[in-house]
């Protein structure tokens, strides 16, 4: 096994004395230690990051929104002009929200049926 110099050092403050003590504390650690300490640090610095990161809402087009539902771009263009579903406008551009499709899709899920799609 391949044993490697770690450097760790402390910073030390006692309130009892004056004097600020620095200790410098060297000591062997072997690579896999060292990978599993780094490791740790990554993770927890990536958790750290999800969680300050504020959710970006995913717009989409009305292409890929047609596609995404398997569906006619002009059926897109018309549930939008009928307000069937959500649409912002950004710019020139309209875009669709794809958190607010996809509860539109779950609020009528339970209420389709063969009737529904026939009548």
């Amino acid at each position: 096994m391949i044993t490697m110099l770690f450097l760790k050092i402390s910073g030390f403050m006692n309130t009892s004395n004056e004097n600020n003590n620095e200790s410098l504390l060297l000591s062997l650690i072997g690579a896999d230690e060292l990978k599993s300490i780094v490791e740790a640090a990554v993770r927890k610095i990536m958790l750290e990051l999800k969680e300050d990161t504020p959710e970006v809402d995913e717009f989409l087009t009305t292409r890929q929104l047609a596609k995404l539902l398997h569906v006619s771009i002009s059926t897109i263009v018309n549930w939008r002009k009928t307000g069937k579903v959500k649409s912002h406008k950004i710019g020139s551009k309209i875009l669709f929200k794809r958190e607010e499709i996809l509860l539109k899709i779950k609020e009528l899920r339970p209420f389709r049926s063969v009737q529904d799609l026939v009548h």
